[in-house]
């Protein structure tokens, strides 16, 4: 699904100097050869003097073409595949199918299109979503969805060969979910109806357990909120059990899913887990001319999720 050549020229841009990279997609336009040789002309404009391309213009389903890529990498293997392309059930199945043979252990299988999209959003059968949740749980993943409300877009990794992930602890800040087995400081408790809590103070908290597994490599962090008041840059650094791990920038003040990976080395034997947030400069009630209501100054946070996954430790995955 390399299409127009969007994700393949990001793709380009953070692999290694002398990587070989394989564009697929069917031919289109209405004078296919001559806009096929423009096409990889411009395609091989992305790629370094040490790396090479190679674009096959097939189906994708083709055995054909699935040679084709083989032969490029001379009986070598992917260590990244991105399945963009057929977007139906069906079509995405068999991509799956066929291009994962080619991915090394530890490789990185990544899809497209993985929130639902109603009737109408797209022109295209849109069905990734269905095939994606069909398999996930099977593979250590991760799933990198800006928000929970999106329509489109969402991309789904798996680490081929790895031990499936699972979640470790779940939590519903708002509604009046009760806070069994988390503790939580600095947060006001949700209002009446509300889906979230505010963090009232410069430092908020929160202390689980967790089922540790030896075999567990990693951890990711899934936290879904929502800036509110906060002067800029707006930030906050996220430490885990004393270890500073991330720092989030709030870039704007929409709901947003960020994601905080840490090793098991991290973890206390016992499976504790502390989480500190230590905010960057507030501004103060007056100033957001909100009266008094200083809880709502901070984070409006509306989930939290803390999922093993060996693509957490891995060196900066993406």
């Amino acid at each position: 699904g390399s299409a127009n050549g969007g994700t393949l020229f990001l793709f380009s841009g953070c692999v290694s100097p002398n990587a070989k990279l394989v564009g697929i997609d069917v031919p289109f336009g209405r004078f296919r050869a001559t806009y096929s040789i423009a096409r990889r002309s411009f395609f091989k404009s992305f790629i370094g003097r040490k790396q090479k391309l190679r674009i096959i213009e097939r189906n994708s389903q083709k055995k054909s073409t699935l040679k084709a890529a083989e032969r490029f990498v001379s009986g070598s293997q992917f260590d990244f595949i991105f399945i963009d392309g057929d977007h139906s059930y069906e079509g995405v199945k068999k991509d799956f199918q066929l291009y994962s043979s080619l991915v090394r252990d530890g490789g990185l299988i990544c899809f497209h299109d993985i929130v639902h999209h109603p009737p109408g959003t797209v022109s295209h059968a849109a069905e990734v979503d269905v095939f994606w949740n069909s398999i996930k749980s099977e593979y250590d993943h991760l799933e990198i969805i800006e928000n929970d409300s999106q329509i489109w877009g969402g991309i789904g990794v798996i680490r081929k060969g790895g031990i499936p992930s699972r979640v470790c602890k779940k939590k519903f800040f708002g509604y009046g979910s009760s806070h069994i087995d988390m503790e939580l400081e600095g947060f006001s408790s949700p209002e009446a109806g509300s889906s979230f809590s505010w963090t009232d103070s410069d430092k908020a908290i929160i202390r689980t357990t967790i089922e540790k597994y030896e075999t567990d490599p990693g951890y990711v962090l899934e936290l879904n909120a929502m800036p509110f008041f906060i002067s800029e840059p707006g930030f906050a650094d996220v430490h885990v059990n004393s270890v500073k791990v991330k720092r989030l920038i709030f870039e704007s003040p929409d709901k947003k899913r960020f994601r905080i990976y840490f090793s098991s080395s991290m973890v206390k034997p016992d499976g504790k887990i502390e989480i500190v947030l230590s905010f960057g400069k507030r501004i103060t009630p007056f100033e957001a001319g909100i009266s008094s209501d200083k809880r709502k100054l901070g984070l409006a946070v509306f989930d939290l999720e803390i999922k093993s996954t060996g693509i957490a430790a891995m060196d900066n995955p993406f």
